[in-house]
């Protein structure tokens, strides 16, 4: 592509030298194909038209740069640009696609493909130094970008989808983003970038009413979503600050649901879900240098939430199999590592961990039915071990103070533990 924006503007840079003047070419092959072009300073137009009814509008202000070709019918493509060395390149194959730039400023760059049938993209860039590419294969897709600032970078991919949707938005420097959907109906993914150096991703591959969101505002950000077939999964990550880092990873199942939502330095956050009905996987991060992971593995109707503000926190959640089973962990503090783990096939469980304080670490095992742990610490460097067999047990622990520690085991049916040390 750096390539093609340096041929781009060598060749503006030639007609400038050379004539100070504008260029048009206009080729039409067909049926009432229409095609005009309007042009002010030193700037260089091409259309080509083969088909029917095919409709090209270039306006151009400046020294820019402008490719359009259309191979169809009902076609319509729509170039708009002010300023020096800004290129567009359209192309368009198929029936009622509509393809729009606009771009203002230095040396941005815009590219859109389009093959099939009433797909919609459209750029917009303002600034300089700008890239976006978009490429659109199948039926009623729709595409829109804008970005303002200096040495954004988007890339857009969709085939054969039906009714999808994209939305990016970047503002800043050096932003980059890049979406991709293959297949699936109605799929949606969106995503907004103010700042500088951030990047995120997301891809869909041949599910079905899926949704991404990912919403970034600071520097050096980095979130990736990735869903693989599926029915209606969603996923959603918002970031504030700096050097945050999130991923959340959906692999089949049927209505899962994944969000991220961290603010502040260098906060890490990761969610993966593999088959399963309708769980939610949550991480919410305030501080520095926070971690969250929840992992689930099929099951029906689970959640997972770590919630956690301070520095060098770390919340686990492992969830195998589990049926509308929950687990909980809150940390407020330094250092402290909760960790739950509900493995294997299990009913209803519920565990919460609550941390405040320095350096407290809770574990939390639970395999079988209708087990409830409870785990509180309040303090510094306490230690809390929770580990249940069996059904309908309960287990709670409250900890106040500096260097306690407690371990309850439960195995079997009704059991109840409860420790309280201050």
């Amino acid at each position: 592509m750096k390539k093609i924006l340096l041929f781009c503007v060598a060749v503006l840079f030639a007609v400038f030298s050379v004539t100070a003047q504008n260029v048009s070419l206009v080729g039409q092959a067909g049926v009432l194909n229409n095609a005009a072009v309007v042009q002010g300073g030193a700037n260089f137009s091409a259309v080509a038209q083969l088909g029917i009814l095919n409709n090209a509008n270039v306006l151009q202000l400046g020294v820019n740069f402008s490719n359009i070709g259309q191979f169809g019918i009902l076609n319509t493509a729509n170039v708009a640009q002010g300023g020096f060395f800004n290129a567009a390149l359209i192309r368009q194959f198929g029936l009622l696609n509509t393809a729009n730039v606009n771009q203002l400023g230095l040396a941005n760059l815009a590219l859109i493909l389009q093959v099939g049938a009433f797909n919609d993209a459209t750029i917009n860039q303002w600034g300089a130094l700008n890239f976006a590419t978009i490429a659109q294969f199948g039926f009623g897709q729709e595409m829109t970008l804008t970005q303002i600032g200096i040495l954004n970078r988007a890339l857009i991919l969709q085939f054969f989808g039906l009714g999808n949707t994209m939305a990016l938005s970047q503002w800043g420097v050096g932003n980059f983003a890049a979406m991709s959907q293959f297949g699936g109906i109605g799929n949606h993914a969106g995503v907004t970038q103010v700042g500088a150096f951030n990047f995120a991703t997301t891809t869909q591959v041949g599910g079905i009413l899926n949704t991404a969101m990912i919403n970034q505002l600071g520097a050096l950000n980095v979130a990736n979503t990735l869903q693989l077939g599926g029915i209606a999964n969603d996923a959603n990550i918002n970031q504030v600050g700096i050097a945050n880092n999130a991923l959340a990873l959906q692999f089949g199942g049927i209505a899962n649901d994944a969000n991220i939502n961290q603010v502040g330095i260098l906060n890490q956050a990761f969610t993966t879900q593999f088959g399963g009905i309708a769980n939610n996987a949550n991480v919410n991060q305030l501080g520095i240098f926070n971690l969250g992971v929840v992992t689930q593995f099929g099951g029906i109707g689970s959640t997972g939430t770590v919630n956690q503000a301070g520095i060098f926190n770390a919340g686990f959640i492992t969830q195998g199999g589990q049926l509308f089973s929950t687990a909980t962990i809150n940390q407020l503090g330094v250092g402290n590592l909760g960790i739950i783990v509900q493995p294997f096939f299990g009913i209803a469980n519920n565990a919460t961990i609550t941390q405040v304080g320095l350096g407290n670490f809770a574990l939390t095992t639970q395999l079988g039915a209708f087990n409830q742990a409870n785990t509180v610490q309040v303090g510094a460097l306490n230690v809390a071990l929770t580990g249940q067999l069996g059904i309908g047990n309960v287990a709670n622990t409250w900890q106040f103070g500096v260097g306690h520690f407690s371990a309850i085991g439960q195995v079997g049916i009704g059991n109840v533990a409860n420790v309280v040390q201050f």
